[in-house]
């Protein structure tokens, strides 16, 4: 069993269990549209992005496709999540006028 720790809650999963899964079955919401159980994950929606920690470094990955390791510590309401783009927003990027500010190249960077 992996040992790692959501929102500050100590979970425990079994090894080559989704972040989301492992999430799930400890009862923490982490909003999902296309990780559903008749369709493939593919983490393209980006809703169910997360903060990871390992050692000194963080980043963000999409929960539907990473897996748990030991040790992880997972944030799903940080600073970094919530300034990530809405979901679809790459989608539907080219059909909606531009409500953030963009980056120095003018597009939309995601987080």
């Amino acid at each position: 069993m992996i040992n790692l720790i959501i929102d500050g809650k100590n979970v425990t999963a079994k090894k080559d269990t989704a972040v989301l899964e492992a999430a799930r079955a400890a009862g923490i919401n982490i909003p999902t549209l296309c990780a559903h159980e008749s369709v493939s994950r593919s983490g393209a929606c980006r809703l169910c992005v997360v903060e990871i920690k390992k050692g000194n470094r963080t980043r963000i990955v999409t929960s539907c496709l990473y897996n748990v390791e030991e040790g992880l510590i997972v944030d799903t309401k940080s600073e970094r999540v919530a300034k990530c783009p809405p979901p679809g927003d790459g989608i539907v990027a080219g059909a909606l006028p531009r409500i953030r500010s963009p980056t120095k190249t003018g597009q939309r960077a995601w987080c």
